[in-house]
């Protein structure tokens, strides 16, 4: 089935609204979700791809994205697991994961405990099906469509994704893992919905991979979170795509009344790379951790975009941003905190600090306050600079290399952020990509 999708959708600028239909009815869909489709594929259609002229994305040059060119869908090429997605698996007891390639579920690994509390962790397209209320209340309405053109897309056309529902009360102890990775050129195109019902618990890893020598790609992915009452969660994000892929993730998260969350996030692959973050705290008593790890080499671009949105009252959030950029790589981090009028007693920090290793690369930092009331406390600091010569001289002349004096530097640089990781295998995967740039810097 897959190959006929695919050479019914050869190239997205060449997609009808009747392909749109087909590509929804092979995969046994609703109809709403058709309609859902139909809907995002007009908005995408409409849209313009997003340009220097629109005031959060200034600073990245679009311009030559062959967008329309992609081939519109993939099929998965094999069941072969990269060593890079096997090695973030772990050992058997680890956690409980699921892996898709070229948006095609390869792997289930999965534990009876799910099943025993009630808790569904599965690919989209099932969930469209036997959680089919649940599915329909939430995607698409976190992140609209008509946000910009690539949100229209994920809507339109994604064909991979995953789908976490939490009931009621229900801890998770082990983390759960969902991984995507593509093998060759095309359009991969996924949504993530997860859903914490009230004072439920979980740990939520999601990391995007490149295949060892994939062809050029465009990666979007959407990912919609709804933390429920009192409910607990801590995300780990992980893009470490190829440095062919155009990758475009948008993430959201809606915090009820005392939810609380935790983001962990590190980008660090990519061509050109745009992640955004908004954290929505809508209920009272709602209070949010951000932790970003980002490093550039090459002739790499990475644009994070992240919010922190205050609607309730008696909320609390901190942003904090580590990153650096080697080579002739570029990095734009832009960190908003906006309250609405009439939110009383919120309280935000955000701070970004940057390291430029080397005299091509540039770090930018946009640290940004929208303030619509009195009753807040808000502040924001970032600080961009290099290698400090004093500290290289220092361990030089303890008979350490530059490259090795260089090393210890970075590494204690990102050490504080990276300790606030609350997951010793992110903590650790992100310090191996670390020293994986390092060691190409």
């Amino acid at each position: 089935m897959a190959a006929k999708v695919e050479a019914r959708l050869p190239r997205l600028g060449e997609v009808t609204a009747e392909d749109v239909a087909r590509f929804s009815q092979s995969m046994g869909e609703p109809l709403w979700l058709a309609q859902l489709r139909q809907a995002a594929w007009e908005t995408f259609q409409e849209l313009p791809v997003p340009d220097r002229s629109m005031e959060t994305w200034n600073r990245l040059n679009l311009s030559n994205l062959p967008l329309l060119e992609f081939p519109a869908y993939m099929a998965a090429e094999g069941d072969g697991l990269t060593a890079e997605v096997e090695e973030m698996l772990g050992a058997e007891g680890t956690s409980y994961a699921l892996v898709q390639r070229d948006g095609s579920l390869i792997r289930r690994r999965l534990g009876a405990e799910l099943e025993e509390k009630g808790v569904t962790f599965t690919d989209l397209h099932t969930a469209s099906v036997e959680k089919e209320t649940l599915v329909k209340k939430y995607l698409a309405q976190i992140i609209s469509p008509r946000e910009d053109k690539f949100t229209a897309l994920s809507a339109a056309l994604w064909s991979g994704g995953f789908f976490l529902h939490v009931p009621a009360g229900v801890e998770v102890e082990i983390p759960l893992q969902a991984l995507r990775f593509r093998s060759r050129r095309g359009v991969s195109i996924a949504r993530t919905l997860v859903i914490l019902e009230r004072d439920a618990q979980v740990t939520f890893v999601e990391s995007q991979h490149g295949a060892e020598d994939p062809e050029e790609g465009l990666d979007v992915h959407g990912v919609e979170l709804v933390v429920g009452p009192g409910a607990r969660l801590r995300y780990v994000g992980l893009q470490n795509w190829d440095e062919k892929t155009w990758s475009f993730i948008h993430r959201r998260s809606l915090l009820m009344k005392d939810a609380s969350m935790i983001w962990a996030l590190g980008e660090f692959g990519g061509r050109v790379a745009r992640s955004s973050l908004v954290s929505e705290h809508r209920g009272d008593g709602s209070s949010s951790r951000s932790y970003t790890v980002f490093f550039s080499s090459g002739r790499q671009h990475h644009d994070i975009f992240q919010v922190m949105y205050h609607t309730g009252n008696h909320t609390d959030a901190n942003m904090d941003a580590r990153g650096a950029a080697a080579g002739q790589s570029r990095c734009v981090y832009r960190g908003d905190i906006e309250i609405e009028r009439g939110t009383r007693d919120t309280s935000s920090f955000e701070s970004m600090h940057g390291l430029v290793l080397d005299p091509g690369a540039r770090i930018d930092s946009i640290p940004s306050l929208y303030i619509e009331d009195n009753d807040v406390r808000a502040s924001h600091s970032a600080t961009t600079g290099q290698v400090d010569p004093e500290q290289l001289f220092y361990l030089m002349s303890r008979g350490i290399s530059y490259q090795e004096a260089r090393r210890l530097i970075v590494e204690g640089f990102f050490s504080p952020i990276l300790e606030e990781i609350p997951l010793e295998s992110a903590r650790e995967a992100f310090q191996k990509l670390i020293a994986r740039k390092l060691g190409r810097a």
